[in-house]
């Protein structure tokens, strides 16, 4: 079984379990959005913040900014040669893959990554310990109170250990909600999805990558 650790105001916000479909799902949203990838960079620093308690420098626009910048990990990326992704499939499910005979939405997660080096700079990554940290917002058709936005919850999923510098995982609510709540716990056939965050933590805490974009 897949580690999973997800807060304790998490668990009340997502503790409910599928019922007789409901005739509601009058909130807003596109008609599609299945999923998305996205590229991940280094996470950093911000400015001000705790290595920075205020601004040391100005852009020539004269905009206040923090110098140099600084990563929250230890970890590197390999130069060229380093990347890591992230991609989400939302699927609606009929009948359900948890085991329930209701219909129920249900998201996917994908990491990938290569070329990260410890912290020597030099070396590999073969550690375990490294984690996909998320926090989500969710609106669904609830089954017993309707349409509804959930508290904003954070979840870590554990990944399988590095193995020469490369890293991957794949992680579902059902299987979240599966391990937290047992079977008939899935997201309602109407759900929507925010990712608010998405990073990945190493094997010391540090924040090592986050969703973004970069050229050189």
């Amino acid at each position: 079984m897949k580690k999973i650790v997800i807060s304790a105001v998490a668990v009340a916000a997502l503790g409910f379990y599928a019922s007789s479909a409901s005739a509601q799902c009058a909130f807003d949203e596109p008609a599609k959005a299945k999923g998305l990838k996205v590229s991940m960079i280094k996470a950093m620093s911000s400015c001000p913040g705790v290595t920075f308690p205020s601004p040391n420098t100005t852009t020539m626009a004269g905009v206040a900014a923090c110098a140099p910048p600084t990563p929250l990990s230890l970890y590197q990326f390999e130069d060229l040669k380093g990347s890591c992704s992230v991609k989400t499939t939302h699927k609606v499910e009929a009948p359900c893959s948890d085991g329930s005979p209701e219909d129920c939405s249900n998201l996917q997660l994908s990491v990938k990554c290569g070329g990260v080096l410890d912290s020597d700079g030099i070396s590999p990554n073969n550690q375990s310990g490294w984690n996909l940290n998320t926090v989500a917002r969710a609106s669904f058709n609830d089954n017993a109170n309707g349409d509804m936005t959930v508290i904003d919850f954070p979840a870590q999923f554990a990944m399988p250990a590095a193995d020469g510098g490369k890293l991957k995982g794949k992680f579902t609510t059902n299987q979240l909600l599966f391990d937290l709540f047992g079977p008939g716990s899935s997201l309602p056939r109407c759900t929507a999805i925010e990712l608010i965050t998405v990073k990945i933590a190493d094997p010391s805490g540090g924040l090592f990558a986050t969703i973004g974009t970069s050229g050189r």
